[in-house]
């Protein structure tokens, strides 16, 4: 059994995903890390298989955005404090209203498709980790092929 470290390509993966959410416009209001709680929360998880890029659970309403009537709860602290971040002088229960009403702005922009938030990172971290694949399994190939010969 071949077996490739993957740290590298995760924490590439990991950080790619994370500069793509402070700094990619997804909306008309901009990018989408006014506190900064989601970048915060990427990890990467390591297991036989390889690795997955974790995050916390409402980085869906990131991707696909937040629909209307979703069942999500809204915290009305995280309101409050969106609002003085961003500098939004409109009531916290206005906000929600609104997102109960039409879904957030992702929702609004995409219509729940995906909103490509982190394709750039896929997109560049995918042909890095297929060549280290083809370098990694060149050289186990050639390292059997010398021990068979040489045994």
């Amino acid at each position: 059994m071949i077996t490739i470290d993957l740290t590298d390509s995760g924490n590439r993966l990991k950080d790619g995903c994370i500069s793509e959410l402070k700094n990619k416009r997804l909306t008309k209001f901009g990018s989408v890390n006014a506190s900064g709680k989601l970048a915060a929360s990427f990890e990467v998880k390591h297991n036989k298989n390889g690795y997955q890029i974790l995050a916390a659970d409402y980085v869906e309403e990131i991707i696909y955005g937040r629909p209307p009537n979703s069942q999500r709860p809204i915290k009305f602290e995280d309101i409050v404090a969106w609002c003085k971040i961003r500098g939004i002088k409109i009531s916290p229960k206005t906000i929600i209203k609104s997102l109960i009403k039409k879904g957030n702005t992702i929702w609004q922009t995409y219509h729940g498709a995906e909103s490509g938030i982190f394709n750039d990172s896929i997109g560049n971290e995918l042909p890095i980790l297929t060549k280290e694949i083809e370098n990694f399994t060149e050289v186990q190939i050639t390292s059997e092929i010398f021990k068979n010969f040489y045994d």
